[in-house]
């Protein structure tokens, strides 16, 4: 866990480290990567007790997210190179812009490392930091509560939500 901040020292007094500013990022992606394979395993969230809450209760549930969950937002494409390394054969990924990233358990055993669209990633953010439902819609950069909607359900299939606590009872 001392690697990102010792690259970030390193590139201060060394200057051949000057071309590479990215490896302090790619040192936190390959951390939280470690550290997600190493988590512990979820519990299975009661999504049909979920379903049957009122609107009014399922918007005040906050939403709990796999513990082999991380995210990182990067100026840098670490992405590209993390998958370069590590997968040579995927396609490139070279959209513009930050780059904001989802790690996550693929499968059992495989990890994966997710590059989401910047309205995404708040919603994980902001679901990571404890929002309600209800406050998602905050944080989603004008995407529609269906979109939302379908975002999330999306992300309880691929295992990267797992339950929600509705502040009477955990699921």
């Amino acid at each position: 866990d001392f690697l990102p901040d010792a690259l970030g020292s390193a590139q201060v007094l060394r200057p051949e480290l000057a071309e590479f500013p990215y490896l302090q990022c790619l040192a936190h992606l390959e951390w939280r990567i470690h550290l997600a394979k190493l988590a512990k395993d979820d519990d299975a969230g009661n999504w049909r007790r979920f379903a049957a809450l009122s609107s009014a209760a399922e918007g005040a549930c906050r939403l709990r997210t796999s513990h082999a969950l991380a995210i990182l937002r990067s100026v840098y494409p670490i992405v590209v190179i993390w998958r370069r390394h590590t997968h040579p054969g995927l396609p490139a990924d070279n959209l513009p812009g930050p780059v904001c990233l989802c790690i996550h358990r693929e499968g059992r055993f495989g990890m994966g490392v997710s590059r989401l669209a910047s309205r995404e990633f708040g919603i994980i953010e902001a679901i990571m930091a404890g929002a309600t439902v209800t406050q998602l819609e905050r944080h989603s950069q004008g995407m529609s509560a269906g979109d939302i909607t379908n975002t999330v359900i999306e992300w309880i299939g691929q295992g990267w939500i797992t339950g929600y606590e509705s502040g009477a009872d955990d699921a």
